[in-house]
């Protein structure tokens, strides 16, 4: 019993947010889908409607396995690194496109014409073409956040969410026509 778990916020900033240790069995985020991602929205453009359910979860304030699971993901070219005691939140749906936020916030090395300037990746450069999608990278996805007790006191309930929001916007990528 007893109120609501979860709120809806904006500012929750991108570098404030990080993947969780129950994304893809522990797998977590691929440098690689997240700069295709990146690369895909800047060429079509933001849209808001796109990551209309993101959601994540508190971290407890006593935990550091998200965070360190989050410097290991970090780890190498291509990703942004991960500031000490920065992740307050694990993501449950939109990861990857927070991830793409991450490296364009933090100038991670890129050769992308619509979001690189001078090899990384720019939050200027982007702001140009897209001032939706720059201003996305410095304020943050619009976040269902769940208490930080809900990990605790439903553990079933997070990889459920997890496993379960991925469905639709996979399903809908853009596929090569057969002609």
């Amino acid at each position: 019993g007893g109120g609501c778990r979860c709120a809806k916020e904006r500012g929750v900033g991108p570098r404030g947010v990080g993947g969780v240790p129950s994304n893809r069995d522990g797998e977590g985020i691929h440098r690689l889908d997240v700069l295709a991602l990146a690369a895909e929205i800047a060429s079509v453009g933001w849209s808001d409607s796109e990551v209309g359910k993101a959601i994540c979860c508190a971290i407890s304030p006593l935990d550091k396995g998200v965070e360190a699971f989050n410097v290991k993901l970090s780890y190498g070219p291509g990703m942004a690194e991960v500031a000490p005691n920065s992740i307050h939140y694990g993501s449950l749906a939109c990861s990857h496109t927070n991830f793409v936020l991450r490296c364009i916030a933090g100038g991670v090395a890129s050769d992308d014409e619509f979001l690189a300037d001078h090899g990384c990746m720019s939050v200027s450069k982007l702001a140009q073409r897209d001032p939706a999608f720059a201003d996305v990278v410095a304020t943050g996805l619009s976040w269902k956040v769940l208490r930080w007790e809900v990990r605790h006191l439903y553990p079933l309930a997070l990889p459920f969410i997890h496993q379960s929001r991925p469905i639709a916007s996979t399903t809908c990528r853009l596929l090569p026509s057969p002609h």
